[in-house]
């Protein structure tokens, strides 16, 4: 009997770990990608295109000046600042970014304000937590990379960097928490052939 009841909770315990296992995120290059519905949101910043070596600078710039206009016009942050990336050239060593801030509320913008409102979201989306500092979240983007190979999705720009950790308060850059947000959707197959 002892060795009956011996088997059947070690099948049990299989069981279990099978289940766990797929409940469980798994890990793309040691970071958990996981699916979230990310809330359409209204935020404010300036998009251009930036050098690589001149991103921490055009962050500082834009976030104060972001908000700054937030405030004057009555406006609250609703979150982190943000960067959105619709293109990153390795080559030219530049981006296609914006230095935001979400809001409480959707602002009108002047047509000669250098500010413009973005509305993003509403969509499916990626998301990693990476913690360390800014200038080493590569790896992280890879993973999500390898996640939309592996499940045949692709990404729609911008992809998204809510910097949640305040540098100023937490010296720490083990600690500075990163969310790396893509949306998403279906890989369109271009190597079918259509039908007749």
């Amino acid at each position: 009997v002892n060795a009956f009841v011996g088997e059947d909770f070690e099948n049990g315990l299989i069981n279990l770990k099978k289940m766990c296992e797929q409940i469980a995120h798994p890990k793309y290059r040691g970071y958990e990608v996981v699916e979230v519905d990310f809330p359409l949101m209204n935020y404010l910043g300036l998009r251009q295109e930036v050098a690589f070596q001149d991103i921490p600078a055009f962050f500082a710039e834009n976030f104060l000046k972001a908000m700054e206009y937030a405030a004057g016009a009555g406006a609250e942050m609703s979150g982190p600042p943000s960067g959105f990336f619709w293109t990153f050239d390795t080559v030219a060593m530049k981006t296609d970014m914006a230095a935001v801030i979400p809001l409480d509320k959707e602002l009108k913008m002047k047509p000669a304000d250098s500010l413009q409102v973005f509305a993003i979201g509403g969509k499916k989306a990626l998301m990693i937590e990476y913690f360390g500092d800014y200038s080493l979240t590569a790896e992280a983007h890879y993973a999500i990379d390898d996640y939309m190979v592996e499940k045949k999705l692709q990404s729609i720009p911008p992809a998204i960097e809510e910097y949640v950790t305040d540098p100023a308060e937490e010296p720490d850059t083990t600690k500075w928490l990163t969310k790396i947000i893509y949306f998403v959707e279906p890989k369109v197959d271009t190597t079918a052939v259509p039908k007749k």
